[in-house]
C-alpha cells in the first residue's frame, strides 16, 4: 500500500525528495561522506579590464574593416570614452563533492566543478575630429552687443566589439556551515573556455552645426545634413583561461521544513585574472572582478 506521507507533499517537496533520493539521503550532522553535497545556480556580472588598448589592436582584430583601415591620426580620443569596457553579464552553475574521509556539520573542503556563460557587452573606442570655421556675426537688437558664431564640422568614429564566452570551472573551496542559517566559503579556482559569436560594429558619423565661438553656449543649431557609414564584421573565436578566488556567504531560508532547509541564498565575489579571449592581439592579460547571486541547494538535507 502506498504511504499517505507522499500524498501530502507539495510539488516542490516531491522535487526535493527526488533530488535527495538520487544523491542519497543524509542527515545534516552526519560524518559520512556523500557523493555530492551542493548545487550552485547563480546569476551575475563581471567587470573585465580593458583588452583593446590601442588602435593597432583594433585593426588586428578586424583586418577587413574599411573604416579601421583609414588614417585616423587626426582624430582625438575623448578622455571619458577612452578604451571603455562595458563588462559582462552571465550565469554560473556547479556541483560540489566533499574531500577527506569525514565531515562535521557540513564544514570542510569541497571540490566544485561546473560551467560559466558570459555575454560580454563590448569594448568601446570613440575617435572625434572637430573643425571650426567663422560663420557669421549676430548683433543683439536690444543691447547692440555682437556675438560670433562658428560653423562646426564634426567627424566621429565609434567601434564596439562584443562576444560570448562559455567555460568550464573547477575550484577548491572550504565551506564553513555555522549553527543556524549562515555559512561562509572561500578558495581558489581556474577556468578554461572559448569566446565565440564575436562581432565588431563600426560607425562613422559626420555632422555639421552652428555654435557660438565662446564657451558660453547660448546659441547652437544642428544641421540636418548628417551622413553615416556603418559596418559589422565577424571576429574570430579564441581560447580563454582564468584564475580566480571565490569568496561567498550563504543564508539558509528555513530551519524546520526540509525543502526550505535545503535552500540557501548565496552571494559570491570573484576577483581574478584572465588570459586570452580576444583573438589576434596576444595573450590579453587582464584583471577581472565578478559578483554572483543565486542559490546553493544543500543535497544533504532530508
Amino acid at each position: 500500500m502506498r504511504s499517505t506521507a507522499y500524498r501530502s507533499l507539495t510539488p516542490a517537496g516531491l522535487l526535493l525528495t527526488a533530488c535527495t533520493t538520487a544523491f542519497g539521503q543524509y542527515a545534516p550532522d552526519s560524518t559520512a561522506r556523500p557523493l555530492f553535497t551542493d548545487v550552485f545556480v547563480m546569476w551575475g556580472a563581471e567587470g573585465i579590464g580593458t583588452t583593446l588598448s590601442s588602435l593597432d589592436q583594433w585593426r588586428a582584430l578586424a583586418p577587413s574593416s574599411e573604416l579601421l583601415s583609414r588614417d585616423l591620426s587626426d582624430h582625438l580620443i575623448p578622455e571619458e570614452r577612452m578604451h571603455r569596457n562595458e563588462g559582462a553579464v552571465g550565469f554560473a552553475a556547479s556541483i560540489t563533492r566533499p574531500l577527506g574521509q569525514r565531515m562535521s556539520h557540513r564544514s570542510g573542503p569541497h571540490l566544485r566543478g561546473g560551467f560559466t556563460f558570459l555575454h560580454h557587452l563590448g569594448d568601446l573606442l570613440e575617435l572625434n575630429k572637430e573643425v571650426r570655421t567663422p560663420w557669421d556675426t549676430l548683433t543683439s537688437s536690444q543691447t547692440g552687443a555682437q556675438y560670433f558664431v562658428d560653423s562646426v564640422h564634426t567627424s566621429r568614429y565609434t567601434f564596439v566589439h562584443g562576444y560570448k564566452r562559455v567555460g568550464l570551472d573547477v575550484s577548491l573551496i572550504y565551506l564553513k556551515q555555522y549553527p543556524g542559517r549562515w555559512s561562509l566559503y572561500g578558495g581558489v579556482g581556474a577556468s578554461v573556455g572559448l569566446t565565440f559569436a564575436g562581432t565588431l560594429a563600426a560607425r562613422h558619423a559626420v555632422a555639421r552645426s552652428v555654435e557660438e565661438s565662446d564657451d558660453v553656449s547660448w546659441y547652437s543649431h544642428w544641421d540636418d545634413d548628417l551622413t553615416t557609414e556603418e559596418e559589422v564584421i565577424r571576429t574570430a573565436d579564441a581560447a580563454s583561461f582564468g584564475l580566480y578566488l571565490p569568496f561567498g556567504v550563504g543564508y539558509r531560508l528555513g530551519k524546520n521544513r526540509p525543502f526550505w532547509r535545503a535552500l540557501n541564498l548565496v552571494y559570491e565575489f570573484r576577483p581574478g585574472l584572465s588570459f586570452g579571449g580576444t583573438p589576434k592581439i596576444g595573450s590579453g592579460l587582464n584583471t577581472s572582478m565578478g559578483a554572483y547571486f543565486g542559490l546553493r541547494v544543500d543535497l544533504t538535507q532530508q
